[in-house]
């Protein structure tokens, strides 16, 4: 079983006289003022009665087993707060695509949350349209923020994440529409700006263990190398980000990694982050080069990045 709220918001066009055609007890409809899409979004889960909710973007559309395919994870995963899909990317008419940017964004090879969440950090890859996610989510994280205007969706997905699992499927289960109207076509100062407060935001309150849950339940002193490599995870997909907010975020994960394993094996790409800094290059000496009293660095991390 299945409802749609349609909630028209401030519409100027033929929108409430087509929505008037669908007659099914299914469906409800709601008009109000313009308000913007984050608030449109909080009332649509206002009024919303079932157990699992998704909203549709007016101008994409769900295959016939979409509901069926994603209800069926959710039931037989319990700690699966959300599950999204892959997507077929159509134009304005509804002809199949094959605009290699788009596909490209969204085609991660990642099946685990392990995988999917510090890669978030990056950029947002999950395709929101074929989402679908539980009910309870909300009371647990939160509505959409209103004060985002396109990333509320980024910013919705990190929240649940921290306290639920996400499953990630292969099947194309929507028909995306992508044409040169799309509202989030076009990356703007304004949308690099959201996207650098969601990821900021995301920072400050997750903890290295939310974003990789293998490291739950364990000391950084007993597994440092596993630490330093979560660390150092964070620190590529921060700085591939291309985000200039993000740089000394990425800077500081890179600093965590090396306090956990000194003398650790920073990747090309993170070198800048190293050559910028005097005193990350010092952390980065194997501690057998310096060994002195003068070292700052705690025994425990000395001991960790001794080598054999």
């Amino acid at each position: 079983q299945w409802e749609l709220v349609i909630i028209d918001d401030g519409s100027t066009d033929e929108t409430p006289a087509i929505i008037q055609r669908y007659r099914d007890p299914r469906i409800r409809t709601f008009r109000h003022d313009n308000r913007g899409l984050s608030a449109t979004l909080n009332r649509g889960v206002s009024l919303a009665r079932g157990q699992y909710f998704a909203f549709l973007p007016s101008d994409d559309v769900y295959e016939p087993d979409k509901l069926t395919v994603q209800v069926e994870v959710l039931e037989k995963n319990p700690t699966v707060g959300i599950v999204f899909s892959r997507q077929t990317v159509i134009d304005a008419q509804g002809q199949s695509t094959a605009e290699k940017q788009v596909q490209s964004w969204f085609e991660v090879s990642f099946t685990t949350k392990e995988e999917i969440f510090p890669a978030l950090f990056e950029r947002d890859f999950l395709s929101t349209p074929t989402h679908l996610l539980r009910m309870e989510c909300f009371a647990r994280v939160g509505l959409f923020d209103e004060s985002l205007v396109t990333t509320q969706d980024y910013d919705l997905w990190l929240r649940i994440l921290r306290y639920y699992d996400i499953r990630l499927l292969f099947q194309s289960l929507v028909q995306m529409r992508w044409h040169e109207h799309n509202q989030t076509r076009n990356v703007t100062p304004q949308t690099e700006q959201e996207r650098a407060t969601v990821l900021l935001k995301a920072f400050r309150a997750l903890s290295i263990e939310e974003i990789f849950p293998s490291l739950a339940g364990i000391h950084k002193q007993e597994y440092p190398e596993a630490f330093a490599q979560a660390y150092l995870t964070l620190a590529r997909y921060t700085l591939r980000s291309g985000l200039a907010t993000m740089v000394p975020v990425a800077r500081l994960y890179l600093t965590q990694a090396l306090a956990c394993r000194r003398g650790l094996l920073v990747p090309e790409e993170l070198q800048p982050l190293l050559e910028a800094s005097t005193s990350l290059r010092k952390m980065n000496i194997p501690p057998a080069v310096e060994v002195d009293e003068k070292n700052t660095v705690p025994p425990l991390a000395l001991m960790a990045g001794s080598e054999e």
